[in-house]
């Protein structure tokens, strides 16, 4: 939030007034002009199109009075701070205005720069303290609705209508019986490098949800998944235009990382249901939408309606004996193993087309064993493990060049690390548990982020970020195969206390939840859970 720059609206009667205030240096203080109104209905038209971070506004207005306008922005916009502008003799207004919801006032006859900077300093303070707390009741309201669901989900793979009985469970998701309703699978890759983009996630869910006129529910899913329900009755081209603006309310609220790399949103709008059996069982359906676009990314649209035509396969003992004595012939000639994953694998995954998932497993497992292999026979394979992009590619094309990327990084390594990459490494690992940054082992070593975060790539093949989440997931695998710790616990212990972040980062890396893994079970009956 601190990054991004305060949008203010600015309603006044007085045309001076917002020429003055439109020539102010918002950027000084953080903040840019998002527009104007000469009275408090357009001013409330303006927000319901886009609503602003804080609005200034003068208390004296014809059409609707200051105080009913404060009145109306916090009753539906309660996110919003309210500057007002006064006179000496509304100073009773001003004090009246306060006690309803207005967050400062500032006199008109001595406004100057230096005292709107403060104004704003303010704002900024308290739209950042709601919203720590918006966003740790959000979590506490999804990981409760995430349990429920899960549970409902697990009772429909054995005995569905067992499952809908749970009739508190199903109250938990916040859906109700407003049956008809349309079904929506939402798949949302956020940048990787940002810890804070999944509460931006939940803030634009969360605000697109209340800005609708029509209720609109949604659930967060295993992974990166999502599920929303609009009203049965409203055709789909209508809800596809919705999606296409949440889709930019949720670029808009994310952004990009350092590397430039915005969300990925994509969105499968599937039958109407009618109770909560049929809600149940679209939305284990529609997972098949994801996996056909692993292999159908390219000309897809981003909001797709129906059912795959040609449904995906599972990887059976016939695929695992291929992958297996592919890998095996072409292990003893690198160019060749490189040369079966640029284009016999992508190939061969092309015609075969099984699920995406399973056979992510498959070479996640032959992978661990190629790099121990490696380092028995005195490589440095670990310096280049690039597990954490295996998991995250969405398409075989990624995953291909994913592949043949890390297979070639770690047959060209060798070279000892420098000290200071040594030593970045050995911090890194005595505090696993702590909150860790590029800028905390820059500073431990004595050199810039800048400098760092360019040697340690240089000299590992891995970013500071991936090497983090790497040791992390390695560790929050063996406490969860060896430990007696619930799984929140190990997420604190590996240095990653938002339980919902850990789980969604820790299926990245495997392929499977982290309470499925603890409990040695297959997401999916029939899947792949074998060795390569």
């Amino acid at each position: 939030m601190t990054n991004k720059p305060l949008n203010v609206l600015v309603v006044d009667d007085e045309l001076p007034i917002r020429q003055e205030l439109r020539a102010f240096p918002w950027d000084a203080c953080g903040a840019r002009w998002a527009g104007e109104a000469e009275n408090g209905e357009e001013a409330l038209t303006l927000c319901a199109r886009q609503p602003p971070d804080v609005i200034v506004s003068d208390i004296t207005m014809p059409i609707m009075d200051g105080l009913t306008f404060v009145k109306e922005v916090r009753r539906r916009y309660p996110g919003v701070q309210i500057i007002l502008l006064t006179c000496h003799s509304d100073f009773r207004f001003a004090q009246e205005a306060i006690r309803i919801g207005a967050l400062e006032y500032i006199l008109k006859v001595s406004m100057d720069e230096e005292e709107l900077l403060r104004a704003i300093a303010k704002a900024r303070e308290a739209i950042e303290r709601e919203t720590d707390a918006r966003r740790q009741e959000a979590r506490k309201r999804e990981a409760r609705k995430a349990k429920a669901l899960e549970s409902l989900l697990r009772g429909v793979k054995g005995d569905g209508a067992a499952a809908v009985d749970g009739g508190a469970r199903w109250e938990t998701l916040d859906i109700g019986d407003r049956f008809p309703l349309r079904c929506v699978r939402l798949r949302i890759r956020l940048p990787a490098d940002d810890p804070f983009a999944f509460d931006e996630l939940l803030d634009a869910l969360t605000a697109f949800e209340r800005q609708q006129r029509e209720r609109v529910g949604w659930l967060a899913l295993p992974g990166e998944e999502f599920a929303l329900f609009f009203p049965g009755e409203e055709p789909e081209p209508s809800v596809a235009d919705r999606l296409i603006q949440l889709f930019s309310s949720i670029a808009e609220a994310v952004g990009s990382d350092a590397a430039g790399r915005a969300p990925v949103c994509r969105a499968w709008i599937a039958g109407v249901v009618r109770t909560r059996e049929e809600a149940l069982a679209k939305l284990g359906e529609q997972t098949d939408w994801i996996d056909w676009l692993f292999y159908e990314r390219d000309d897809e649209p981003i909001v797709l309606a129906g059912s795959p035509q040609r449904p995906l396969g599972e990887l059976s003992e016939r695929h695992r004996k291929f992958l297996r004595v592919s890998v095996q012939r072409s292990d003893a000639d690198p160019e060749r193993l490189l040369r079966f994953f640029r284009t016999e694998f992508p190939a061969w995954c092309a015609r075969e087309r099984i699920r995406p998932d399973a056979l992510k497993r498959w070479l996640i497992r032959w992978w661990t064993e190629w790099l121990s292999e490696r380092e028995r026979e005195g490589g440095a394979a670990q310096r280049h493990w690039h597990l954490p992009s295996f998991a995250a590619a969405d398409s075989l094309e990624g995953l291909s060049a994913d592949l043949e990327s890390a297979v070639r990084a770690v047959q060209s390594s060798g070279a000892r690390l420098r000290p200071e990459i040594r030593e970045a490494k050995r911090h890194i690992k005595e505090h696993l548990h702590e909150a860790l940054s590029l800028a905390r082992v820059a500073e431990h070593v004595g050199l810039s982020p800048e400098y760092v975060s360019r040697l340690f790539k240089d000299e590992t093949g891995e970013s500071v970020n991936q090497y983090i989440t790497r040791l992390r997931m390695e560790k929050a695998m063996e406490l969860l195969q060896h430990s007696t710790l619930r799984v929140y616990e190990i997420a604190e212990a590996v240095g990653i206390p938002n339980y919902r972040y850990f789980a969604s980062t820790f299926r990245n890396w495997t392929g499977i939840a982290p309470t499925d893994f603890k409990s040695g079970r297959s997401p999916e009956p029939g899947q792949d859970g074998g060795r390569p």
